[in-house]
């Protein structure tokens, strides 16, 4: 009886460590924190350009966060990003862009500061109450971004570079510039050569008269 109590004792015990370890895979994939180690803001992209949930957000190049939610609404599209640490200090006044880069053309929220802020006008920090939301970006603010630069540019300038070189007139009107540098170019040699010619004539006259 005691030897089947623990092995039943056991199998419980598995069962609620894989319980407990799967849900804290859950939450870890989902972005749960525990303590408050990190604050949201909210991004107003006109077109999420190829955002998805997990991309990474980038504060002077270096990663300091994720995007936690896409929200598409009538006039624009809402993007949730989570920012850690808590602590955290980014300037209110930052240019923001979706960008796509590299061969899958992976996308990233970038946040490029656009001015300094003085360390004596930080009275707060993102998730404190009296968090000075003028000067820098709080807990749950509602950020204005653009779209900059996506893969979808890249392709449309192709097509019409495409469309460009495949258009007859601008075909004939390269053909017809070719033939005009052709033409001026044996015009050029020409004027060389009868250039050369009178050097040398010129040359003979001079010694001719050099000798009486």
């Amino acid at each position: 009886m005691r030897s089947r109590a623990i092995r039943e004792g056991s199998l419980g015990l598995l069962i609620l460590l894989g319980l407990g370890f799967f849900g804290g895979l859950i939450l870890w994939l989902r972005g749960f924190q525990f303590g408050d180690r990190s604050f949201t803001a909210v991004i107003e992209f006109n077109s999420a350009s190829g955002l998805q949930v997990g991309a990474p957000v980038r504060y002077r190049g270096v990663t300091i966060g994720k995007v936690m939610q896409i929200k598409p609404g009538p006039n624009g599209v809402d993007v949730k990003i989570r920012i850690t640490p808590a602590d955290l200090i980014v300037p209110r006044s930052v240019n923001i862009e979706s960008n796509q880069s590299g061969f899958i053309a992976s996308a990233t929220v970038d946040l490029t500061p656009t001015s300094e802020i003085a360390t004596s006008a930080i009275t707060a920090k993102p998730l404190d109450p009296n968090c000075p939301a003028d000067i820098i970006i709080c807990n749950n603010s509602r950020l204005q971004g653009r779209q900059g630069v996506t893969m979808e540019d890249f392709i449309r300038v192709g097509v019409r570079m495409a469309d460009a070189y495949t258009d007859p007139e601008l075909f004939n009107s390269i053909k017809s510039i070719a033939e005009n540098a052709a033409l001026a170019s044996q015009e050029a040699t020409k004027l060389s050569r009868d250039l050369s010619d009178l050097t040398v004539t010129v040359k003979d006259e001079l010694e001719d008269l050099s000798g009486y």
